[in-house]
């Protein structure tokens, strides 16, 4: 009842800003608010909208600031409920959004990645790629954004079962929702992998058997 309460009377303007920002995968910029949101046949006309519009979101406790990088989020709560208000084309036209944007921004090379935050762009465009079944364009960009980098540089093995694990909706024991059997048994064999070195020996097994068939 209280998120119903901070939500009640929202523009549709200020709403189309809540739900962009409820779908990113991980904290929003705001100079990345604004490229998205702002200019010509965009929820804001100016940069001063936006603003605007921000302050009223945090004001009502429905988006988060952080100050010292000047990034927005949601609470994960508040992320469901926002985003599973809106109908599935609505959703596909936000994804297209975001995915035509960070398709275009640059991407750093693995070598050069320093934590999570430098995924960034790679993150959000899978994200959107996957929102848009576009399953086959996702991998692409995990083999050639974030492996390396998830893998040997972070060592980020939790966050990398998370991106691998959203190419089998239907469980483990399901194939990849993958056109190409090369591609299937690539994600199987990556995901088998990093629950090896999680300590999740049955399901590495699993799907390594599961790969080495295809």
């Amino acid at each position: 009842h209280v998120l119903e309460f901070a939500m009640r009377g929202l523009s549709d303007q200020v709403r189309q800003v809540l739900w962009t920002i409820a779908a990113f995968r991980m904290p929003a910029s705001y100079n990345t608010l604004v490229a998205v949101l702002t200019g010509e046949a965009k929820s804001c006309a100016t940069e001063k909208e936006l603003d605007t519009i921000l302050a009223e979101l945090e004001d009502r406790g429905l988006v988060g600031w952080d100050i010292r990088v000047n990034r927005y989020d949601l609470h994960p709560i508040v992320r469901g409920v926002v985003w599973n208000e809106l109908d599935a084309q609505k959703q596909i036209d936000i994804y297209n959004d975001l995915s035509f944007y960070f398709d275009a921004v640059p991407k750093q090379y693995w070598t050069e990645v320093r934590s999570l935050e430098d995924l960034t762009p790679a993150f959000e465009l899978f994200n959107a790629l996957i929102g848009l079944k576009l399953f086959d364009d996702a991998i692409l960009v995990f083999r050639d954004y974030l492996r390396e980098a998830t893998l040997y540089r972070l060592a980020a093995a939790q966050q990398r079962i998370e991106l691998l694990e959203r190419f089998y909706p239907n469980g483990i024991e399901s194939l990849p929702l993958l056109t190409n059997t090369d591609a299937q048994s690539y994600a199987l064999n990556e995901l088998a992998m990093t629950y090896h070195l999680c300590g999740r020996l049955e399901r590495a097994l699993h799907l390594y058997k599961f790969s080495a068939q295809i």
